[in-house]
């Protein structure tokens, strides 16, 4: 493994690959002692992903709750412009959409295709519907 100040790009650095696939199957303790070695919760891969947006995609609740209270940045966007919250609603996952949406998520943004979580979701997570038309100012 390279270490944490080896000054490689996010994505050649073992211990921040380590990090993203500890968070997509929720590893806390792996995670809590990778970050006490330094390493960045928002580090990218090479698709641009984040911790956040692997622990949202494979839907682990404790693991986003811990890297928020790290400071995750809660609207980083992947190579396509996904964030962890368009990954937990297309996914249907009601919890993690309301801790991202209570930590400040941004509902506004847009995909590199142009879609919003409105879009994302409008295939059948309608109870996530309704939770986001609290919290945006976009008419739906």
């Amino acid at each position: 493994m390279t270490s944490p100040d080896s000054g490689l790009p996010p994505e050649t650095d073992n211990f921040s690959n380590a990090l993203r696939r500890a968070a997509l199957i929720g590893d806390l303790e792996l995670i809590k002692s990778l970050v006490k070695r330094g390493v960045n919760p928002d580090a990218r891969d090479s698709f641009r992903r984040t911790a956040l947006i692997e622990a949202a995609f494979g839907r682990q609740v404790q693991t986003v709750e811990f890297l928020i209270s790290l400071g995750a940045d809660l609207n980083a966007r992947d190579r396509d412009g996904w964030t962890a919250l368009m990954e937990a609603a297309s996914k249907g996952q009601r919890e993690i959409v309301q801790i991202l949406l209570s930590a400040g998520a941004d509902v506004n943004l847009q995909t590199n295709g142009g879609l919003t979580v409105f879009d994302i979701i409008a295939k059948g997570h309608f109870n996530i519907l309704n939770m986001l038309r609290t919290v945006s100012d976009t008419p739906i």
